[in-house]
């Protein structure tokens, strides 16, 4: 099993949308860009879509995010903690954070791979069954653990001794 990925990075900005889609909020992250025309430090905002999976965060809040974790598609950042909550008079959640990020993502493919295992043992009961029916069919003939019809055809697998199946 490999080590699951950590945060590159954190970064700290304000949530100026929350929950338009399940469990995704939008920050704007402020970074200070140097203009060396003008020699002067400007101000330059960034939006990112981050993963809120508690749905602690309200628009107005103040978070860190902890990029390098990709959710979807276009979510590559988790909310990770409030640095300023606003307050809503309401009892509030905390963020998940990236431990909690990281935990559900394990639990999420352990329970994909016990559907993939079930859906597998499903088929192969299914087919089994198939084989089975087709033993009882009129004018089929037995072969070693296969079947085979009056024609000729395979059913399943080859065997060297053909023996007729009793018919009602």
């Amino acid at each position: 099993m490999s080590k699951p990925a950590q945060a590159i990075s954190t970064a700290m900005g304000v949530v100026t949308a929350a929950h338009k889609c399940m469990s995704t909020v939008k920050v704007r992250v402020a970074k200070q860009v140097w203009n060396a025309h003008l020699r002067k430090n400007y101000t330059r905002h960034t939006s990112y879509l981050c993963d809120d999976h508690a749905l602690a965060c309200v628009p107005g809040d103040i978070v860190t995010i902890a990029s390098g974790l990709r959710t979807s598609k276009s979510k590559r950042h988790v909310v990770d903690a409030f640095v300023s909550a606003v307050r809503t008079g309401e009892e509030r959640k905390l963020p998940e954070g990236v431990d909690g990020w990281v935990k559900r993502r394990e639990m999420m493919k352990q329970e994909s791979k016990r559907v993939e295992r079930r859906a597998a043992r499903a088929e192969l009961a299914e087919a089994a069954a198939k084989v089975k029916d087709a033993g009882k069919v009129k004018g089929a003939v037995k072969v070693e653990g296969a079947v085979k019809d009056v024609a000729g055809k395979q059913k399943g697998m080859a065997g060297k001794q053909k023996v007729p199946v009793a018919q009602k």
